[in-house]
C-alpha cells in the first residue's frame, strides 16, 4: 500500500512541477524576485500550508481515527475472528500512515505545550495520539491482563497507535513472560478502548483548527496581522522549522540511524551489526513507508502544493533558486531511494552485512550501498542543506532541545 494511495491531497507529480514554478518568480536577471519578499508573502505561505496541506491532514487522519474506532470495536466484539482482526489492522495501517504526514507538522494544538520547545497554542495532542518512541508493551500487556482500559490519567506509553500495532499484530501468547498472559479478549478489549481514545483526540485536534471550530487556521493564517499567537509572520515560520526538525531528529536519527546501527548524538549504541527491534512499526512492517510520509511531507511544505507556495518561494525571494532547487533535488533522492529499494526498510535493517559497510553507505550513498543505510546518508544530506543554508537564509529558529547538537 504506497503512500500516495493514502492522501491524495498531496501527490509528488505536483511537488516535482510546482519545483519548474520557482524560475518564474525570479527577475529576469537572475535576481531575487521581487514579489516574494516581505510579511505578506510569509503569510500566504503560511496560509498555503495551512490549508493546503496542514487542513487537509487533519480532517484526512480524522477519518482514518473514526473508521479505526469502528473497526477496532468490531474485533473487540469477536475478538477470534481472523478476518475482523484484519480489517483493524488494515483500519489501523490508513490512520497511521495518515498520521505520519502530521508528525513534522507538530504546531499549535498538536505540539507541546511546556518545555523546550513547547509552541503557541500547543495542548500536546499529538502525545494523545502517537507518544513515539515511548512505548511500554509490558505495561500494555498488564493493565489488558489486569481488564483495565485507557482512561483520561493513562500514561502516553500506553495508549495511542504505538499501542494498538502492539495489541493488533502481536502473535506471542506470552510475549512479557508475565506467566499468565493477557488473553484475546483482553487485549481487544483495551485496544477498543485506546482506539476511542485516538478517535477522540483527533476529533479534537481537527475542531481546533477548523474556521468553524478554534479557527487555529485563522491564527495561523494571520500571522503579523492580527493573530493571537504569532506577532509576526516569521513567528509562525519560526514555530514551522521548529516542528520540520522532526525529520532530522525523529526520522533520520531515531527511525533510521539508531536500528540500523549507524547512531546519533544522544541515542543509545547499538552492539550487533543492527538493531531492528528498534524499527518504528517492526509489527506491522510499516516502518519505511512511514519514513517515506515524512520526508514526503516536509518536501510539501518546501514545494507547496496544489498550486500553493512553500518556503522555496521565500528562498527564490531572497535570491537563493539554488537552495531551493538542492533541498528539492535530495529529498525527491530520498523518496527514489525509498521507491527502489528491493525490500523494504526493514527488510533492508536485518540484511546489514556490516557495521562497516554501513558506515561507508552512508558516508557515500550508492546503488551497491546497504539500501538502509544509504537512505540514512540521502536523508543526512538534505538535513543537512535544511539545517544550515536554509535555516541561516531564512532566520529560521532551531529546536532548542537540541542546541549544539551538530548530528
Amino acid at each position: 500500500m504506497t503512500i500516495n494511495s493514502q492522501l491524495r491531497f498531496l501527490p509528488l507529480l505536483s511537488l516535482v512541477l510546482s519545483s519548474a514554478l520557482l524560475v518564474a518568480c525570479s527577475d529576469g536577471d537572475g535576481g531575487p524576485a521581487t514579489d516574494l519578499v516581505g510579511d505578506d508573502v510569509r503569510r500566504l505561505v503560511l496560509s498555503d500550508i495551512g490549508n493546503n496541506i496542514i487542513m487537509p491532514a487533519l480532517r484526512d487522519f480524522s477519518l482514518k481515527a473514526d473508521a479505526l474506532n469502528q473497526a477496532v470495536i468490531e474485533h473487540a466484539q469477536s475478538p477470534d475472528d481472523a478476518v475482523l482482526r484484519i480489517d483493524a489492522q488494515a483500519a489501523w495501517r490508513d490512520a497511521m500512515l495518515s498520521w505520519q504526514y502530521l508528525e513534522p507538522l507538530q504546531v499549535g494544538p498538536a505540539g507541546a505545550s511546556t518545555g523546550l520547545d513547547g509552541t503557541r497554542g500547543g495542548a500536546d495532542l499529538r502525545a494523545d495520539i502517537y507518544s513515539y518512541p515511548l512505548l511500554s508493551t509490558c505495561t500494555i500487556e498488564e493493565l489488558a491482563r489486569n481488564d483495565l482500559t485507557v482512561n483520561d490519567g493513562s500514561a502516553v506509553n500506553t495508549t495511542g497507535l504505538g499501542a494498538l500495532e502492539f495489541l493488533l499484530y502481536n502473535e506471542e501468547a506470552d510475549p512479557c513472560s508475565l506467566g499468565t498472559a493477557a488473553t484475546v479478549s483482553q487485549r481487544a478489549s483495551y485496544a477498543a478502548s485506546a482506539a476511542v481514545a485516538i478517535r477522540d483526540a483527533a476529533n479534537d485536534l481537527q475542531q481546533r483548527w477548523e474556521p468553524e471550530g478554534g479557527d487555529f487556521l485563522g491564527q495561523w493564517n494571520t500571522a503579523g496581522d492580527g493573530s493571537e499567537f504569532y506577532i509576526l509572520p516569521q513567528n509562525a515560520l519560526n514555530a514551522l522549522s521548529v516542528a520540520l526538525f522532526y525529520v532530522d531528529k525523529q526520522t533520520k536519527d531515531l527511525k533510521i540511524a539508531s536500528p540500523t546501527g549507524i547512531g546519533a548524538s544522544g541515542l543509545e549504541e547499538c552492539t550487533t551489526i543492527s538493531c531492528p527491534e528498534r524499527l518504528e512499526s517492526s509489527l506491522s512492517g510499516l516502518s519505511g513507508d512511514n519514513i517515506r510520509a515524512n520526508v514526503q511531507v516536509f518536501l510539501g511544505s518546501f514545494q507547496g502544493v496544489d498550486g500553493g507556495r512553500g518556503l522555496n518561494d521565500l528562498l527564490s525571494g531572497i535570491g537563493r533558486e539554488d537552495l531551493a532547487t538542492e533541498i528539492t533535488d535530495e529529498l525527491l533522492a530520498v523518496i527514489a531511494h525509498l521507491d527502489a529499494m528491493d525490500t523494504g526498510f526493514d527488510e533492508s535493517v536485518a540484511a546489514i552485512p556490516s557495521a562497516e559497510a554501513c558506515i561507508n553507505g552512508t558516508a557515500n550513498p550508492n546503488e551497491d550501498s546497504p539500501a538502509a543505510c544509504a537512505l540514512h546518508g540521502y536523508l543526512k544530506t538534505a538535513m543537512d542543506t535544511f539545517r544550515g543554508s536554509i535555516v541561516a537564509a531564512l532566520s529560521l529558529a532551531t529546536p532548542a532541545s537540541t542546541a549544539g547538537d551538530n548530528d
